[in-house]
């Protein structure tokens, strides 16, 4: 059993890099990589797409893990998908979304307990939703689906069954900035860093400036411990702390 993680979407709804928002492990990012590597016994394979270089700096210190970058992630879901389906061993494959940052080690024991051919879909009152196992037959079609679709629909369409997981963290999406502070709630985590602003993240003008003028903010906040701001800065405090983070990213030959 392989496991992939789909980390490429460009979280336009957080208006930041949510994926290197902070953790108990360092980052969501990091939490999820290490959770399937911890899980499975197969390879697992994180797709990365528009932060792929910020991605690839937080993930550098976990091991046995190969980073995929799906270069059309844009185009959708399904790229993101077929880059790491194509990337790992054949065999069947546990599916786990970058923004179901809930999900723990239970949730992936009961799915690989109840795999069977063609695969398993999480499920939650009787809804299909991820993580998922894709089987053979599921693997190998999933590899013509296109646009911004998974592989929930094609795995229904085989007959793939639903495994109850009952109500939890694992089912929440973090695609905003209250899902992230609902998700810091449920888990209980206490974090090293200052109280979470109620309506942030901090920089989000700066964190939709072109590539270059992104990474120097993102890497501030997210990208070592200790460096979350909390409250939102000056503009002119803000465009300095971004100057300085280009200047280390671009030194490091990021």
């Amino acid at each position: 059993m392989h496991g992939l993680l789909l980390a490429a979407g460009g979280a336009s709804r957080m208006g930041a890099p949510k994926l290197l928002l902070p953790a108990p492990e360092g980052t969501l990012l990091l939490r999820l990589a290490r959770l399937l590597r911890q899980n499975l016994p197969g390879e697992v394979a994180v797709v990365l797409g528009r932060e792929a270089l910020l991605h690839r700096r937080a993930l550098s210190g976990l091991r046995g893990v190969r980073l995929v970058r799906a270069r059309r992630w844009h185009l959708g879901l399904a790229e993101s998908l077929k880059a790491g389906l194509k990337a790992l061993p054949e065999g069947p494959v546990l599916v786990l979304p970058g923004d179901q940052a809930g999900v723990g080690a239970a949730e992936l024991g009961a799915l690989l307990e109840a795999f069977r051919e063609p695969g398993v879909l999480s499920g939650l009152k009787g809804e299909a939703l991820s993580p998922a196992i894709l089987g053979t037959r599921a693997r190998r079609e999933a590899l013509g689906l296109e646009g911004d679709r998974g592989a929930k629909g094609l795995l229904l369409a085989l007959g793939a069954r639903v495994v109850e997981l009952g109500p939890g963290p694992w089912s929440l999406d973090v695609d905003t900035w209250a899902d992230y502070r609902r998700l810091v709630e449920a888990l209980g985590w206490s974090l090293p860093y200052p109280p979470l602003p109620p309506k942030g993240p901090p920089y989000p003008a700066l964190l939709r400036r072109p590539p270059l003028f992104r990474l120097g903010p993102a890497l501030l906040l997210y990208g070592r411990p200790g460096a979350y701001a909390g409250p939102l800065l000056a503009e002119r405090e803000a465009l300095r702390l971004l100057a300085r983070g280009a200047a280390t990213l671009l030194r490091e030959g990021l």
